[in-house]
């Protein structure tokens, strides 16, 4: 029997390996962040806590003057003196981590990750509680330490915080170690509170696509080879 060239038969079955018509499918994987959610009063109680003086650059200066060492600890930091308000550092409670705010004040949390996969991107996700309208920025950063031991800003976000339930940031691993930041500074007595933060990697799944037919009958979609 003479073999057949014919790629796809008269019954639209394939009969050379690929010509599936594929599609991508986002798929969210992994927990990347230690203590991301169902706080406690002892989540951040013993957290490392520094007292930042200016506000020029303050998310490096942190990172400068007290590095995370251990990964998967929180670290916290607050302002006082140098002409900025007096801020407490953020307070965790039973499932929420709220920021209190000062005139004038900054204050944050920060955590080394470790195994990014480096050249991965990853999606960090804050969700809040309800709050007053207008009550600060709140700002996203991730940071890394590059070849030559510099501290280098890999990704940043900064959210007016009106009507703002949830913030999203993508950032490109470029160490296993990068580090997240999530900072907030006002000008009022206001405050937020977050019950939530989630790092994970943005993975896709190569699927078939599949077509129903005039007869009703769910078929793969099949492209020929030039």
């Amino acid at each position: 029997m003479p073999i057949s060239k014919k790629q796809i038969s008269s019954q639209g079955i394939a009969q050379v390996q690929g010509l599936e018509t594929l599609i991508a499918i986002p798929v969210m994987t992994g927990q990347f962040l230690n203590y991301n959610t169902s706080y406690t009063s002892a989540t951040l109680s013993g957290a490392d806590d520094y007292t930042l003086t200016t506000s020029s650059d303050f998310v490096s200066v942190v990172l400068t003057n007290q590095p995370p060492t251990d990964t998967g600890e929180w670290y916290k930091y607050h302002t006082s003196g140098g002409g900025l308000g007096t801020a407490l550092a953020p307070i965790a409670t039973t499932n929420l981590i709220t920021f209190v705010g000062v005139s004038n004040g900054i204050n944050g949390i920060y955590q080394k990750l470790s195994n990014l996969t480096i050249g991965s991107e990853y999606l960090i996700t804050v969700d809040f509680t309800s709050y007053s309208t207008s009550v600060g920025d709140f700002h996203v950063d991730v940071f890394y330490t590059d070849e030559n031991d510099d501290l280098t800003q890999g990704a940043t976000s900064t959210t007016t915080m009106s009507s703002v339930s949830r913030i999203e940031l993508s950032f490109t691993a470029y160490t296993t170690n990068d580090i997240v930041v999530l900072s907030f500074k006002t000008a009022s007595s206001a405050s937020v509170s977050i019950y939530n933060v989630t790092v994970q990697r943005k993975d896709e799944y190569l699927v078939p696509t599949f077509e129903t037919d005039e007869y009703g009958n769910l078929s793969k979609v099949l492209k020929r080879n030039t």
